[in-house]
């Protein structure tokens, strides 16, 4: 009898294997994230032993609406801050030995954000405490915890800050004209916990330059960056009772950089004499949805649906048939992907996500995702672990088939089971399977999410020389 749970993968696990290094959030979406893991979390420079670690973070979502919400002529504060723990270390771990910081070092967290949603941001920072081990013993410090100003990124972009005279759409060039002295003339979202101070500001983001904002608990520098970018756009399918259809897709997509330096994040130099010192800095990112982000897109225009898209791959990556134009943006369809419902061989429920990526010869390249739920208690949104599977076909095991034709020419593709790719290696039910998202009794309405890619990375600089055992 098939049993109605899902088995869900412990959070703490999936935090080591996931979270422990740099952080994409290669789907933000409206709905939920979801996380992956890139790069080294280290700096394995000679004297230069530090390293820093994503920890924890309040939400899954952002819930897409203005901060605001108008009842008739009153406004009531409907929004809140979506935050992310991270954490500075004057040590890192190499085997079983630890190797510390021979000099001291001024830390950064560097945040890069796609465009239109940083536009619709405000951002606030947090030093929290600091750990300190001293031969084993270790003491936490929460005496110097404080938060830097909120800033509002619009505002700080375009000069529309109380008192500014800028416009939206226009980058202000605070070198020009300059009455930004302080961080109360941004606009309040939410109004515990935000300190104002003094700040002074300059430059621009016209002309690919930078902005900088110096205040006396932090530097806040600004840039934009273009890179180009896989995401997804999901759309409704049977009114939200079937999982989402999601398109793959590729843009050249524009972001803002954010690099925060504070105080707090200056980690000292462990000298051999000092013995087993090890320090860690504990801060909190604060990020504030102001605006409701649009989300236009339908499943058909001028009456002709996108079904093509799914049925048919294209045979040429030049075939504009296959190429979106929205508001003057050039996006390429690379594919689709979904989730079905199947169970473990001992019957127990679980997800696996099938996508089908063009090759542009008219074939697809189609691989099988197992989407298992983490155990996450303390929060009331779900988090997927989701990871390759391994499945035979045609007598091989493989991780992906390539196929040639159209999918509504496929009566049934996989059977047996495949094989979760985790360090559990469950084996999972996969006959019932199907890569047509479409069908007869299946309506699919408009987009009700998109993803978004943000990064997150530490720098280290040397602020001094000093001995060390690195």
């Amino acid at each position: 009898m098939k049993k109605n749970s899902f088995e869900k993968y412990p959070i703490f696990r999936y935090l080591c294997c996931l979270l422990a290094v740099s952080v994409l959030f290669t789907a933000v979406t409206f709905s939920r994230y979801s996380l992956s893991s890139s790069g080294s979390s280290s700096v394995d420079i000679a004297g230069f032993n530090c390293s820093y670690s994503i920890k924890d973070f309040s939400s899954f979502s952002f819930s897409n609406a203005d901060y605001f919400l108008k009842i008739n002529d009153d406004e009531t504060e409907f929004g809140e801050p979506v935050y992310l723990d991270f954490t500075m270390s004057n040590y890192r771990s190499s085997g079983n030995n630890i190797l510390y910081s021979g000099v001291d070092v001024q830390g950064s967290m560097k945040i890069t954000i796609p465009k239109d949603f940083a536009e619709n941001l405000a951002v606030q920072f947090e030093y929290v405490s600091q750990d300190k081990t001293v031969n084993d013993t270790s003491t936490n410090d929460t005496n110097g915890a404080r938060f830097t100003p909120q800033i509002v990124l619009s505002e700080l972009f375009y000069g529309t800050y109380s008192d500014g005279n800028g416009k939206t759409g226009t980058y202000y060039n605070y070198d020009e004209g300059n009455n930004l002295t302080s961080t109360n003339q941004f606009s309040p979202y939410g109004d515990s916990d935000r300190p104002d101070e003094d700040i002074k500001v300059s430059g621009s983001l016209n002309n690919k330059g930078t902005i900088t904002v110096k205040g006396k608990s932090m530097e806040l520098k600004v840039y934009t960056a273009y890179d180009s970018t896989d995401y997804s756009i999901s759309f409704m399918r049977n009114q939200d009772t079937l999982p989402g259809l999601y398109l793959d897709l590729t843009k050249q997509e524009e972001y803002y950089v954010l690099e925060l330096t504070m105080p707090e994040m200056k980690l000292p130099a462990v000298t051999s004499e000092d013995g087993d010192i090890r320090i860690d800095k504990n801060f909190r990112a604060h990020f504030t949805l102001t605006n409701r982000l649009q989300t236009d897109a339908s499943w058909t225009k001028d009456d002709t649906s996108y079904d093509y898209l799914i049925t048919t791959p294209p045979t040429s990556k030049d075939d504009e048939d296959y190429i979106i134009t929205h508001e003057d943006e050039k996006i390429t369809v690379r594919g689709f992907h979904f989730d079905q419902t199947t169970t473990y061989t001992d019957g127990t429920e679980t997800t696996v996500r099938v996508q089908c990526l063009y090759d542009y010869e008219g074939g697809l390249s189609i691989s099988l995702y197992h989407v298992a739920p983490v155990d996450n208690t303390d929060r009331e949104e779900e988090l997927n672990y989701v990871h390759h599977m391994t499945f035979t076909y045609n007598g091989e095991t493989v991780t992906q088939i390539n196929y040639k034709g159209k999918v509504t020419d496929l009566v049934s593709l996989f059977s047996g089971t495949g094989t979760c790719g985790s360090q559990y290696a469950r084996k999972i039910n996969i006959s019932d399977l199907t890569i047509n998202p479409l069908g007869e009794d299946i309506e699919i309405g408009n987009a009700v999410n998109r993803s978004y890619r943000w990064n997150f990375t530490a720098a280290f600089v040397q602020t001094s020389t000093a001995g060390g055992n690195a």
